[in-house]
């Protein structure tokens, strides 16, 4: 057999292997509806652009292929960052694809690959140093991944062939995330027995409680999570199961109370109502104005001003002398 005929048959094979694999792979991922799914719907969406390179269908749309790792990799590190308009300037490229040089996609994606790089090293530095548990190992895990992309880039500057092993790469790191999604889904359900829900969300009170956890201003349920040295899902479960509430509401009650209490405290009154709103883990007046009235049925102000109605007013006098 004519050695260039078998070369050019083995990369159809492996454009059409990469191609079918991937792309099942990338709808699997973006239809599992569970947490995580907006990250998920990233590395899909990047698990496509290079299975469509490598399968020769269209190389135009690569220089979304940084952006998308990236945004994968800011949805998972916890920074809660919603995708907005200013994000899609990094897709501008897109538009001149047509005219852009070959060797500038892999350089593009490297500088990507350098941004995801800095988040996980941020994500690490918001973490308290003994929490060595098992979402921690995780990330050190997608590191990982991140450096060896890293390098493939580089070969990939100077031969087109190795964009098929990013592409397995990245179908590795999909179905290492499906299969994770699946065991998540069987640790979820074994958690139905309701009173054992309950008694788990007083112990999740209580830790949450005594440690302030509430205050933190960043907290989102992974990074609860990580500070109890459980798994997100864990927490999400007993939290929704045990109390019927969601994450936000769970926080944002601990968070009203602790600003009711210092309300009536005097060695608060020098502070606005925004100051304890900010010390207590509210990073947004328009949030703390929302949640608050949502939760008392009344506003800040009114809440306040109904408290002096309520005190004697020599307390309110006691008040007043400790401000001036």
């Amino acid at each position: 057999m004519n050695p260039d005929i078998f070369n050019t048959n083995l990369s159809h094979v492996a454009a059409m292997a990469t191609l079918f694999s991937g792309s099942t792979l990338a709808l699997l991922l973006a239809l599992a509806k569970r947490e995580g799914q907006i990250a998920n719907l990233f590395l899909s969406a990047a698990l496509i652009v290079i299975v469509m390179k490598t399968g020769g269908i269209t190389p135009f749309v690569l220089p979304a292929l940084g952006p998308l790792f990236y945004c994968y990799i800011r949805q998972l590190t916890g920074t809660n960052q919603k995708f907005g308009r200013k994000d899609i300037l990094h897709f501008f490229p897109l538009l001149v694809a047509y005219w852009m040089p070959g060797w500038l996609l892999p350089v593009s994606f490297v500088i990507y690959l350098y941004l995801s790089y800095r988040l996980i090293q941020h994500f690490y530095s918001r973490l308290q140093p003994t929490l060595m548990d098992k979402p921690r190992s995780e990330f050190r895990q997608l590191e990982k991944f991140v450096h060896w992309l890293g390098l493939l880039c580089v070969l990939w500057l100077f031969n087109d062939a190795v964009s098929f092993i990013i592409a397995f790469v990245l179908i590795g790191l999909a179905a290492g995330v499906i299969l994770k999604l699946d065991g998540n889904a069987q640790i979820a359900t074994a958690l139905t027995d309701r009173h054992d829900a309950k008694e788990k969300s007083r112990r999740l009170k209580a830790a949450v409680a005594n440690n302030r956890f509430y205050e933190d201003a960043e907290l989102t349920l992974t990074t609860l999570a990580l500070k109890l040295n459980m798994h997100p899902h864990d927490v999400s479960r007993i939290i929704n199961v045990g109390l019927g509430k969601n994450f936000s509401d769970f926080i944002n009650e601990f968070r009203v109370r602790e600003i009711a209490r210092k309300m009536r405290e005097p060695a608060f009154a020098n502070l606005t109502l925004l100051g304890i709103a900010y010390e207590s883990g509210f990073n947004s007046q328009r949030t703390f104005n929302r949640v608050f009235k949502e939760m008392t049925g009344k506003t800040p102000v009114e809440y306040k001003n109904g408290l002096k109605k309520e005190l004697p007013i020599h307390k309110w006098l006691h008040l007043y002398t400790y401000r001036r």
